[in-house]
């Protein structure tokens, strides 16, 4: 909390402002008798919002059901879940039609009549964006509880009601502008699909001017390995080392957290430009087309091709092919698919013109999603930023 008041407002703390404040209910499996969908910390989507179709049809009774049963604008709170990389106490609002309620996981919560319930949502999603919920976490390993109690007890500054309204309505554009941008990402990525479905031919292309070849044949395979940690000479020079924690999706080049020297290269693999690399140990399926000269670990099959349109070519069908890759691995406490088999995986190859009008496709439709995740990420940063300002009462918004 902010250590001066903003003139106009007043200290409360998080448990305040809720009029409601009851745990979820699984109930019974009800079969076709199901009165309820459920939803859980699965149905939070990564881009903020629920996913309502994957809720869980249960049974409650009708005493339940009236207790339990969500109304628009109430807020979920996460009260068990999370990971090391995510804390637990995320929140969204319930804004569906329909017979809802949320699970003994979640914490449903209704605001009182004097908090406007888009501010009450947004300050207690600032509150998480800020990192304030992970001294509040009861386990650090597995599945991690939110210490309730503390986070009820939370200072937060409260202004009034008008004020309130004006805030969520800043922050709402913004999360429509952020909407905006999914829906873009969202219609490319299934158009992505739609075009790569299409760049498997008909069994009658095949033999014709279309033909039939390998990974192996098509570009050379190379296995990673990593240099002597021991050796810190070998450590911290200009060449990139690539690992697949690095490989975040993206189709051009990756940004690698670590670096050799020279003096390294004689104890790892040199992926030239124009390279395809693609992990087959563990996190089977991880790709990115490298533009530049790297040197990779022993998890990463590196396929360096003729020329950057056979590169781009084999990044796309890889991207085709990468369910049935995975398969190959079996069942195996580490899955791993090793250089041979992967060599092995044959693939329908056009000839070079059509080649290239295929990775045209396929690259600006990339190049779409590419532009809507750097928009929604730089909107992200913007709403978290004004967050911080508005709820803490550092910039006031103007009647």
């Amino acid at each position: 909390m902010s250590d001066e008041m903003p003139e106009g407002w007043s200290a409360t703390d998080i448990g305040s402002l809720f009029a409601v404040n009851t745990p979820g209910h699984w109930g019974e499996d009800g079969g076709d008798g199901s009165n309820v969908f459920v939803l859980r910390s699965a149905n939070f989507l990564k881009s903020g919002g629920l996913k309502y179709e994957t809720a869980a049809p249960r049974k409650f009774d009708q005493k339940k059901l009236g207790q339990k049963r969500l109304a628009a604008g109430d807020i979920l709170l996460e009260r068990s879940g999370g990971s090391p990389a995510q804390p637990v106490g995320r929140v969204n609002r319930f804004e569906a039609d329909g017979v809802f309620s949320a699970s003994n996981f979640l914490q449903i919560l209704r605001v009182r009549q004097e908090v406007d319930g888009w501010f009450a949502y947004y300050l207690l999603d600032g509150f998480y964006a800020a990192g304030g919920t992970e001294n509040l976490q009861k386990a650090t390993t597995g599945i991690r509880n939110l210490d309730f109690a503390a986070y009820l007890a939370t200072s937060v500054l409260l202004p009034p009601l008008d004020e309130q309204r004006r805030i969520a309505k800043v922050l709402r554009s913004v999360d429509e502008a952020i909407a905006r941008e999914i829906d873009v990402n969202e219609a490319a990525e299934a158009s992505l699909d739609h075009a790569l479905a299409a760049t498997t031919p008909s069994p009658e292309k095949i033999g014709g001017h279309w033909t039939t070849t390998t990974i192996g044949e098509f570009a050379t395979v190379i296995t990673g390995k990593t240099p002597s940690t021991k050796d810190a000479g070998l450590w911290g020079g200009e060449i990139p080392f690539v690992t697949p924690t690095d490989m975040d999706g993206s189709v051009r080049s990756v940004r690698a957290a670590r670096s050799i020297t020279q003096a390294a290269i004689k104890q790892t693999k040199i992926a030239p430009a124009n390279s395809v690399l693609f992990t087959c140990i563990a996190s089977i399926g991880k790709l990115c087309l490298n533009q530049e000269p790297v040197a990779f670990n022993q998890q990463i099959n590196a396929c360096a091709c003729r020329d950057a349109t056979d590169a781009a070519f084999l990044y796309w069908t890889l991207r085709r092919l990468t369910p049935q890759i995975r398969a190959m691995s079996g069942t195996t406490a580490v899955p791993i698919v090793n250089k041979t088999a992967f060599s092995r995986v044959s693939f329908a190859l056009p000839p070079p013109a059509s080649r290239h009008e295929i990775v045209e496709v396929l690259s600006s439709i990339s190049e779409v999603i590419e532009s809507a995740l750097r928009t929604i990420s730089s909107l992200t940063e913007l709403k978290r930023r004004i967050s911080s300002d508005l709820l803490s009462g550092r910039v006031r918004v103007p009647a």
